[in-house]
């Protein structure tokens, strides 16, 4: 039988943004901003364009040499032009994909096209206890709420936490490594879609595919992701 390869469809991203600071006093300053960012999609996928806007608000401290202390605030909203649940399939050219009963259900909304609303919250602190040794510990907060995914992805909470250090035990030598752990919760709301075949009162058709809210289920999911690095420059 022939082998079948996994679709890589192209896009196009433009992107812009904007921001400005203000140093309020001494030890603090402010940074507002915002952006936008735009995606054009093959045919091939359901939305052929998406928007996605958002703002920043960032604010600096450094009360000494050896410390900095960075809290940033992102909301960010992504909105399309219309869903087209049958792109993909009016390019498949393999027979028995192209002759499934069953399909893509039209209320649902791929979690990477769909519209979307994310709230993020991002704290950096740097410190340098001595003039060759760094310390980042990092904390990140985001929620995205889908908001009109009646089927598939309907909101995801993420957090992560994590350290980076960097040491130069000579001047042109530095060693350097970190470790984040993240983890991410997921909903997801599915549907059980069973085709019959069989011609009855409820399926006069040679074939179909029933489809009822009753058969549908909300799944919660938890993944943990833990990354470690270690590496050396030399310049």
């Amino acid at each position: 039988s022939e082998a079948h390869k996994a679709g890589r469809w192209s896009y196009i991203r433009h992107n812009a943004d904007v921001d400005g600071r203000w140093r309020i006093v001494q030890p603090v300053a402010l940074t507002l901003g915002a952006g936008w960012e735009r995606w054009d999609r093959s045919d091939h996928r359901e939305v052929p364009e998406s928007d996605e806007i958002f703002g920043k608000a960032a604010l600096d401290l450094t009360p000494w040499d050896w410390l900095l202390a960075k809290l940033k605030y992102m909301p960010s909203f992504r909105r399309i032009n219309k869903y087209n649940s049958r792109a993909h399939a009016l390019h498949t050219t393999t027979e028995e994909d192209a002759v499934s009963p069953q399909g893509q259900s039209f209320q649902l909304r791929k979690f990477d096209e769909g519209e979307r609303n994310r709230q993020r919250i991002d704290l950096l602190v740097q410190l340098m206890p001595t003039d060759t040794l760094t310390a980042t510990p990092t904390v990140g907060w985001r929620y995205d709420d889908y908001i009109r995914s009646t089927l598939g992805l309907q909101q995801e909470t993420s957090w992560s936490a994590g350290m980076d250090l960097n040491w130069m035990p000579v001047e042109r030598v530095s060693i350097f490594g970190g470790y984040v752990h993240e983890s991410i919760l997921q909903k997801q709301r599915s549907r059980y879609r069973p085709v019959v075949t069989t011609v009855t009162a409820q399926c006069p058709a040679p074939s179909c595919t029933f489809d009822f809210p009753d058969f549908e289920w909300i799944s919660v999911n938890t993944d943990t992701v833990d990354t470690y690095h270690l590496g050396v420059k030399v310049s």
